[in-house]
């Protein structure tokens, strides 16, 4: 531990052979439970507008596919991750899965961190609070964000960064050099996802209790904390340029008509977590992961800590604020972006990927008050053993949903395993949702995934698809004129010949292809008089003139099958 007066760097999470003992075991656990998820976790897919960053050159230009993201006002931070995860797992969703588990782990090990070295004396809270969220399924969810949503990343750079801005209050010497690897690790976590870049507020709690710890003034107006506040202030001002001048990210866009109310993110939260912690029907894969993280838990929280300081009332009080100032400042960027609420476990809750933290710490405060002795540890055990099987049983929906993802789109190749160039697709029958978990859902989703699919080798002239929604008949949104068709959310595209139509409607659980299009959706189409929609066969390929198709199945999922001509389904 620092001396008084904060000399040195040197501090360790617990105190004592034993507590490092437990520190290990702790950690030993979380990688098994991550490791029993991973590979109890199979044919997962991509859902939403995932395909489209496929769409982008990233394997054979990388540089400038980054360019062009950058041009067109993406998350840069998110699309280097994005370029070289896909580039290091050879896009693959299981790498993305893996590396998902990987950040979520190394954020919940940076938390704790910052915890112990703001709270030395309530190492016993520090250590609840981790396991808490590590474990909670709000942080989680093996979902849409277990893939190409960048939000756990996010937080690892959050993280780091209050732990650098700690270590460096601490240090003797006036090397800016912590402060400003902290704040470039904050901006860092900006560009990739701003969930938690509001963290930055709570600057002042964590570093007056750090202060507090040692005896010392709360928050003494020294060149330091100076240069400190000068360095956060400049932080704010380049993001906020980035964001609304350069026009980047999410936040301050009010992009969603109807966007979610505090009130109802924050009761979304307490009716996620008490579904979660009301016991299911759990299989042994999920009842493994839940027993192995209740051990991990018991130790970690059974093992000696140090003894609380005289003060301990404020140091309990500043872990309130520090908890209720997450959960506030951890929805404040959604909000800001007008997101939808949290409507269900399967989608919408990056909302919590940030202010889950503060909840972890509000519910670790009670949990581990000196009354509560061994009991409080075994309290958290239980309530992270029944998270933790939440966690393992999201699979069940998602995996549901990628198999009926894999029927479709198999469907679809065995019907029409490739097209001519210039051919316009509509696809009838959309969206479609399979245990609440998207199959079908966001229009440009399809429309890459078909591009990628039966674009053949150096035609620049991709697929276009026009997706038909079911329910969203209100207005014609598509207009099929004499010299072609266009759609509303295809703005500035030329109009589609019409003897060069492919029309696809989905049956249930697989595509065919129909001869024109179904009067249920005439109402989403403006017809011009005269004009027809139809199939033209002609744009089907033969089977001696199919070009071979460009990507592999594993687009599709583990165990789908593709079937290319000459060659037997891979």
């Amino acid at each position: 531990m620092p001396n008084r007066h904060g000399r040195g760097l040197q501090f360790q999470l617990p105190t004592g052979t034993t507590a490092s003992g437990a520190w290990i075991v702790a950690g030993v656990a979380a990688i098994v439970v991550m490791a029993i998820i991973y590979g109890a976790t199979d044919a997962l897919h991509f859902a939403y507008d995932d395909y489209e960053l496929w769409l982008m050159d990233l394997t054979n230009d990388p540089f400038r596919a980054l360019i062009a993201k950058y041009y067109r006002h993406y998350r840069i931070g998110a699309e280097i991750y994005n370029t070289f995860a896909a580039n290091l797992t050879d896009f693959s969703r299981a790498g993305f899965h893996a590396l998902a588990l990987l950040w979520h782990g190394l954020a919940a090990a940076l938390f704790a961190a910052c915890l112990a070295v703001a709270f030395p004396h309530q190492r016993r809270t520090a250590r609840a609070a981790a396991v808490l969220a590590f474990a909670m399924p709000l942080l989680t969810a093996t979902t849409y964000i277990a893939f190409l949503d960048c939000a756990r990343l996010a937080m690892v750079f959050t993280w780091l960064g209050l732990l650098l801005v700690l270590l460096w209050e601490r240090k003797a010497s006036s090397s800016p050099r912590l402060l400003i690897l902290s704040m470039a690790s904050l901006y860092a976590g900006f560009t990739v996802y701003e969930n938690g870049i509001a963290f930055i507020a709570l600057l002042p709690v964590l570093v007056g209790a750090s202060r507090q710890s040692r005896g010392e003034r709360w928050m003494p107006p020294t060149d330091r904390l100076r240069s400190a506040a000068v360095a956060v202030a400049a932080l704010a001002a380049v993001v906020a340029v980035h964001r609304w001048v350069l026009n980047f990210a999410d936040v301050g866009v009010s992009k969603y008509a109807g966007g979610a109310s505090a009130w109802e993110m924050l009761t979304d939260q307490v009716r996620h977590l008490s579904e979660a912690t009301v016991p299911g029907h759990a299989d042994s894969v999920a009842v493994v992961a839940g027993a192995i993280a209740a051990a991990g838990a018991m130790v970690l929280l059974w093992a000696p800590s140090p003894a609380s300081s005289s003060r301990r009332g404020v140091a309990v009080a500043s872990m309130v604020a520090l908890g209720a100032g997450m959960v506030a400042l951890g929805i404040l960027p959604f909000l800001l972006a007008g997101f939808m609420r949290a409507a269900g476990w399967e989608q919408g809750l990056r909302i919590h990927s940030s202010a889950a933290y503060g909840v972890a710490i509000l519910l670790a405060v009670p949990m581990t008050l000196p009354g509560m002795g061994r009991a409080g540890g075994a309290l958290v055990a239980l309530v992270a053993a029944l998270w933790t099987v939440q966690w393992a049983e999201l699979r069940h929906p998602w995996v549901a949903a990628a198999k009926g993802h894999c029927r479709l789109w198999s469907s679809l190749f065995d019907a029409v395993p490739a097209v001519a160039e210039g051919t316009t697709i509509i696809v009838t029958g959309f969206p479609h949702w399979e245990g609440g978990v998207p199959v079908l859902s966001h229009p440009n989703n399809i429309r890459a995934f078909l591009q990628m699919a039966y674009r053949s080798a150096g035609d620049r002239e991709q697929i276009v698809t026009f997706i038909v929604r079911d329910g969203v008949a209100s207005r014609p949104w598509m207009v099929a004129r004499h010299d072609g068709i266009v759609a509303d959310d295809l703005p500035g595209l030329a109009p589609r010949r019409l003897d060069r139509l492919l029309i696809i409607h989905r049956d249930g659980t697989a595509f065919r292809v129909v001869p024109e299009m179904g009067g249920q959706y005439r109402s989403s189409v403006e017809l011009l008089e005269g004009v027809e929609l139809r199939t033209n066969p002609k744009v089907i390929l033969p089977a001696a003139a199919r070009p071979p198709l460009v990507e592999h199945s594993r687009l599709l999922g583990h165990g789908c099958k593709l079937v290319d001509a000459g060659r037997a389904p891979s």
